[in-house]
């Protein structure tokens, strides 16, 4: 799945599971402007948990596939 559909299914997640996270201020990714409409709230939701945050760039990248080694991530963080 695209990045971007998995901020939908984290953000769900946290919200279906009552999941209780710290959050701060959302990212301003240098690509925002690719973000589709659907997915810009529950991108800016898991950034403002601290899930993910930009590459190098500071770019969200939400077209870019995910990788079995950013799920793991994921995962870790949301186990915290």
């Amino acid at each position: 799945i695209s990045r971007q559909e998995m901020a939908v299914v984290v953000s769900e997640f946290v919200k279906l599971a009552d999941i209780k996270l710290n959050s701060s201020e959302a990212v301003e990714f240098a690509d925002a402007e690719e973000i589709a409409p659907w997915a810009k709230t529950y991108v800016d939701n898991i950034s403002a948990y601290g899930i993910v945050k930009g590459d190098n760039n500071n770019c969200y990248l939400p077209t870019k596939d995910l990788t079995r080694a950013e799920t793991a991530v994921i995962i870790n963080k949301l186990m915290q």
